[in-house]
């Protein structure tokens, strides 16, 4: 029996968003139908492998892979939106508990920068879904701290030497409001869809060299592991 405090708080509400296009008006989150996270979850259901990317000559990045059911990348993007419309400040935790996660923890932060003067907050109201087709890597038009950031550190968030930089295993996710529900948004999109999309990609933040993410159901992990150790 799997243990996912995400299916708890978020299932109900993933379960009944709608997943087509052809709706007549957009569904309507907000803070009353959305439930409030506590700032620790844990979750059986994702598994997350860490690896690198090679982005230029002599320089290699991070590099995840998130294998999930396509309902609990639902659950996630609702759980990034409980955090923008909850204006959730502190850093959430989501531990991983499946034996299989080399990566043993999900930081979400939503840092809540933007335009305007320093410590002025807006309250987000609500954010109308209207469910389209995914698209194969996440678009954003932000740059820097506008756009999602993906990390991969440590529990602390601090590495003070090769060792604690070598076992990092948490992934840290962070971005303003507009970043954060741009991923809620391809999350919800991402768990709605059907095959027709190999996996899905959470490009690194390029200024700052940042964590790349590929998002893959369990049958499409499996299908990637078969096909590469075919004789």
């Amino acid at each position: 029996m799997s243990s996912c405090d995400l299916n708890r708080l978020f299932g109900t509400l993933a379960s009944v968003l709608p997943t087509t296009e052809e709706i007549e008006e957009p569904y309507r989150l907000d803070r009353w139908n959305t439930p409030a996270a506590p700032l620790e979850m844990s979750s059986d259901q994702l598994v997350v492998r860490k690896s690198f990317i090679q982005r230029l000559p002599g320089c290699r990045g991070d590099y995840v892979d998130v294998i999930a059911p396509y309902h609990v990348f639902r659950q996630l993007g609702l759980l990034c939106f409980s955090v923008i419309l909850h204006e959730q400040r502190e850093r959430l935790v989501l531990h991983l508990a499946n034996p299989n996660s080399v990566v043993k923890h999900l930081a979400l932060r939503c840092t809540y920068l933007g335009p305007g003067a320093a410590g002025l907050h807006f309250t987000p109201d609500s954010f109308s879904y209207l469910p389209q087709e995914a698209e194969a890597s996440l678009q954003t038009e932000g740059e820097g701290f506008a756009a999602p950031l993906l990390r991969l550190t440590n529990l602390i968030d601090c590495q003070e030497d090769e060792n604690d930089w070598r076992n990092r295993d948490t992934l840290s996710i962070e971005g303003g409001r507009s970043a954060i529900a741009e991923i809620a948004e391809f999350l919800l999109n991402v768990g709605r869809t059907s095959d027709k999309v190999a996996h899905y990609i959470i490009p690194a933040n390029s200024t700052f060299f940042a964590t790349e993410a590929s998002l893959w159901t369990p049958e499409q992990w499996e299908d990637l592991r078969k096909r590469l150790t075919e004789p």
